[in-house]
């Protein structure tokens, strides 16, 4: 933010829900929020607003009556409206917003700015190592190699320093090093080839690249051509194919021939087949988050448009396809095949399709710990596109698309039809997505890990993985057993449409009146097990508290719960109550 900020106050400003006035205040620009508050409440009042600028998505005013309304909706999809007693009110208030909320450099963002340290168990900034976690895989030596032909970004800008390539291809003295350049010369963005995962159940893998650079004229490329040969030869499934899975839809990849890309020529990968797949661009996805949003947060819902709207924005639809995808990569795997995924340029479909695959086929990754390496492995070392997919500086509004949040929602899909085999909650995810737009962490800034280096994130910048490690207890699932995932620990997504609903948690969290209630049955199973967990967490703190207050006074009584318990042991009490009113 800027150094030198001045500060603004705007007196006889309205809260409010539509035609109803909910409160009256002023608004006040801090350094990094605004704040709406009534003076005259003291300290009780219910009706504080605290707005980072950074969360905050769009900014319009509108004339009501005699008075104006400004209208702000976050990225956290909460929706906030303020009456102004005049226009020149509301164009300083629209136009303070606007000039804060879209700062014109990376520096400028909240991450930079002086923070509490965070009290957390784990270095956030180490937390994933390439090596050890291939190693975790039980990566065959024999077959693939680590390689620093990244190491100063000059194989490709946007992936990673550390990759992994069949052996032949890390053998410099016989021409590997050649192969691997003139690959990523026929890749777009140079995104050639690497190894995303190998499943040891039968030592199949999951590749990943961009979409090649055929052109109209269907060019082709003798060094990719040997690179996809040799990864094939990395599978003791010698009798199978390798899979291309272009996710895309066909025609939008016809399309991009003309652009001199598209998709591989089949005349040059005589051992692989190539499949299509319907996910669609990142503008269709931003388009139809919009449509979905437009009609969950209407001011006054009417059944028959919340329906009609809920269908039109085809959301749910897109959430299945990648879904589909994603199984489909899941089968082909635990057939023996292994599998090249790629869309475009490789970092957005592609990181969704993957992260999800690995995540049904891998219980680490199903664990607190693992999805955090899940994450940085497929989006941040492989280039996901944070800084301008979620539109944290200005720049251009078209690159902005919510593909971080399909996969949060898709994992949360599955954790609804598998609530045994998650470590985490739905809390998490939540919590994890709200990191990623408060801009406080330097994590997800940067489009790639050499952005990231560049900008000496680490260096200057929080990690959000030791802030969310520092909530950890939060976000824990009573229900996590992983005795009872499939014996191979493969989970398999059920695709039919009644496994899909609104993530009302989500998109609907700040309107609790619209939210649903919960099955009978779901309610009091979930209070049962989360009172026996919570229970188990307050015994813990009262045993840590008073062997800390033994400590301090030898071998005094330990004391009563302090006051800071209190609030864990009201929400037991509440869900005694929430268990009875289920029951």
């Amino acid at each position: 933010m800027d150094s030198h900020f001045e500060p603004l106050v705007v007196q006889d400003v309205v809260l409010k829900q539509g035609r109803k006035v909910l409160a009256k205040g002023v608004l006040k620009f801090q350094h990094t929020v605004v704040l709406f508050h009534d003076p005259t409440a003291g300290g009780d009042d219910a009706h504080e607003q605290w707005i980072e600028y950074m969360t905050i998505q769009t900014v319009s005013s509108r004339k009501t009556g005699k008075t104006w309304t400004v209208d702000i909706f976050c990225k956290t999809f909460r929706k906030i409206e303020f009456g102004l007693a005049s226009e020149a009110d509301s164009q300083q208030v629209q136009a303070r917003l606007e000039q804060l909320m879209l700062p014109e450099s990376l520096e400028m963002l909240d991450a930079f700015q002086p923070q509490r340290a965070i009290s957390s168990t784990i270095d956030g900034w180490n937390l994933y190592d390439v090596e050890a976690e291939y190693s975790r895989q039980q990566v065959p030596v024999a077959q693939w190699q680590l390689v620093d032909y990244n190491a100063n970004f000059a194989l490709c800008g946007t992936y990673g320093t550390k990759l992994y390539l069949p052996s032949p291809v890390a053998d410099k003295k016989h021409g590997g090093m050649e192969i691997a350049f003139g690959a990523a010369k026929h890749r777009s963005k140079q995104r050639l080839p690497a190894l995303s995962y190998y499943w040891k159940g039968n030592g199949a893998c999951i590749c990943r690249s961009a979409q090649p650079m055929a052109g109209v004229q269907s060019k082709r490329s003798e060094d990719d051509e040997q690179l996809l040969e040799y990864m094939r030869l990395c599978n003791p499934n010698l009798d199978l194919d390798l899979i291309i899975v272009d996710t895309r839809p066909k025609v939008n990849a016809m399309a991009n021939k003309a652009a001199g890309k598209g998709f591989e020529n089949m005349e040059g990968y005589p051992n692989c087949r190539l499949e299509f797949h319907g996910i669609q661009n990142i503008h269709a996805m931003r388009e139809s988050l919009n449509s979905l949003l437009k009609s969950c947060l209407a001011s006054a819902i009417d059944v028959p448009k919340l329906l009609k709207g809920l269908a039109d924005a085809s959301w749910l639809k897109h959430i299945q396809t990648v879904m589909k995808t994603s199984m489909v990569i899941v089968d082909y795997v635990t057939s023996g095949h292994t599998v090249l995924v790629h869309c475009s340029d490789g970092w957005d479909r592609t990181a969704q399709t993957c992260s999800l695959a690995g995540l049904m086929l891998d219980p680490y990754y199903r664990t607190t710990h693992g999805y955090c390496v899940l994450i940085e492995k497929e989006w941040l070392s492989f280039g996901h596109k944070f800084l301008d997919r979620n539109g944290f500086i200005k720049g251009h509004a078209k690159e902005v698309s919510p593909i971080f949040l399909q996969l949060l929602e898709c994992t949360w899909s599955l954790q609804r039809q598998y609530p045994h085999a998650f470590e985490f909650n739905e809390s998490f995810l939540i919590a994890l997505h709200d990191c990623l737009h408060s801009c406080k962490f330097g994590t997800f800034l940067g489009n790639s890990e050499q952005a990231r280096l560049d900008a000496k994130l680490k260096e200057k910048t929080p990690s959000a993985w030791a802030y969310l490690y520092s909530r950890i207890s939060e976000f824990v699932n009573p229900f996590y057993d992983p005795s009872q995932d499939p014996d191979d620990g493969v989970l398999r997504a059920d695709l039919n449409s009644r496994h899909y609903e609104v993530w009302l948690a989500m998109y609907c969290r700040w309107d609790t009146e619209s939210l649903s209630k919960q099955p009978l049955l779901r309610t009091y199973e979930y209070y049962k097990v989360k009172l026996a967990h919570d229970q188990q967490r307050l015994k813990a703190a009262k045993a840590k508290l008073a062997a800390l207050k033994g400590e301090a006074a030898g071998d005094e009584p330990a004391p009563e719960l302090e006051p800071e318990m209190e609030p864990l042991q009201a929400w037991l009490d509440n869900s005694k109550q929430s268990i009875l009113r289920a029951w």
